[in-house]
């Protein structure tokens, strides 16, 4: 430690601290053993992020092609008032 600069003492300190801690938890491995599960755990979570953006891609081009192929309205267009709709001038007389 003493050939180190004083800068950097602070933190190689702390490292071998962490190291010591993790070789209790670990005596095989120590903090390669804590890296290697995250390093496995980043793996693991990018291969289910690529499979999930196939998945959206998939759907979204399987409705493209659902939009694109059916011709067929089954709802009129929607008029934005009340144009197509009149009210009689008159009220049929029912009970005469």
């Amino acid at each position: 430690m003493q050939q180190l600069p004083h800068y950097v003492r602070e933190q190689a300190a702390n490292t071998l601290y962490l190291e010591a801690q993790c070789r209790i938890q670990n005596p095989v491995y120590g903090c390669v053993g804590i890296i290697s599960k995250l390093y496995q755990q980043i793996h693991d979570t990018e291969a289910e992020l690529a499979k999930i953006q196939t998945q959206i891609a998939c759907h979204k081009l399987q409705n493209q092609q659902f939009e694109a192929g059916s011709n067929f309205n089954l709802l009129p267009p929607q008029s934005s008032s009340m144009e197509q709709f009149q009210w009689p001038n008159q009220t049929p007389n029912w009970f005469n």
